[in-house]
């Protein structure tokens, strides 16, 4: 999601509202206690608003946050300068956190228990760390080891957003791209959106675009109908990609693994994996099943 169009705390963001009803109590009580949040872990598909989520807590909390992403942790020496740099009650977000080797998983387990840096070969040297709050974004939760999973105090599981809720944010978007916005056309990108702001936010973004080239300030039903169709995108959201993947599914002719299909499509495996896949199951079109991917 673009930062200009990102919600900075819990007031502006729209959907998640158990999840953030939840935080804003949770975040009360640590600030009337002045001690850091506990650790959270928020579960999701890509692009329902971890990071935004994320950085709205660290707004709310008043603190600073650091940002980095599980796959470029690869040791504990690229994790350090982060601890290093931590500050007392200090947000921490790892993105795509099931990423992490099972050796910097390991080296957490006291930072985030005790606030406790263990170093050297053999761990013979401790340093304190102030406290801080860890907070971890993941599309596989599953994927962490149990030991790691539950030094999270608070899970949440993000939803995909509703029709309603989505058309609010592609108007709220509109508005900030100071862009005026017709309600059908509102309803026409969040129906493309395929559950996700971070989508819908990006239809917004390219119809803007396609309606300044056009000589236009409103985005109107046309407008959208005529930059979707040049981008692809159809009523259901369905994309280039899904129908690539679909095409190759069925030439094939038989169940197909993941390895597979990226050497059909030449489309990489997480994209076919976390975002083409679950949609198109959604939809009702393909299976997973042990021997492999099928039409449904």
């Amino acid at each position: 999601m673009s930062n200009e169009l990102r919600p900075v705390n819990f007031d502006s963001i729209l959907g998640q509202e158990n999840v953030v009803d939840r935080l804003r109590i949770s975040i009360n009580s640590a600030k009337v206690r002045g001690e850091a949040l506990s650790h959270c872990l928020l579960d999701g598909a890509p692009g329902l608003g971890k990071t935004t989520i994320s950085t709205a807590i660290a707004n709310e909390l008043g603190v600073g946050i650091q940002i980095a992403n599980g796959g470029n942790i690869r040791s504990v020496k690229n994790l350090m300068p982060y601890l290093m740099k931590m500050e007392e009650n200090m947000v921490f977000f790892i993105d795509e956190i099931h990423r992490l080797p099972v050796s910097v998983e390991e080296f957490l387990y006291p930072c985030m228990e005790d606030f406790r840096m263990d170093v050297g070969s053999d761990n013979e040297l401790s340093m304190e760390l102030p406290k801080f709050t860890m907070i971890g974004a993941t599309t596989e939760a599953g994927n962490l080891s149990r030991p790691f999973f539950d030094r999270f105090t608070f899970k949440y599981q993000l939803k995909l957003y509703g029709q309603d809720v989505l058309s609010k944010i592609v108007s709220a978007s509109a508005g900030k791209l100071n862009m005026k916005i017709m309600p059908n056309a509102a309803t026409n990108i969040s129906m493309r959106s395929r559950g996700t702001p971070r989508i819908a936010n990006g239809i917004v973004q390219w119809c803007r675009d396609y309606a300044l080239d056009k000589g236009s300030q409103t985005l109107s039903n046309t407008i959208v109908d005529e930059a979707c169709v040049l981008s692809g995108i159809s009523k259901n959201g369905s994309t280039e990609q899904d129908r690539t993947y679909m095409k190759a599914l069925k030439k094939f002719g038989r169940p197909a693994g993941l390895k597979t299909l990226v050497d059909l499509t030449n489309i990489d495996k997480d994209t076919i994996q976390y975002v083409i896949e679950p949609f198109l199951m959604r939809q009702g079109l393909i299976k997973r099943t042990p021997r492999g991917r099928v039409l449904s």
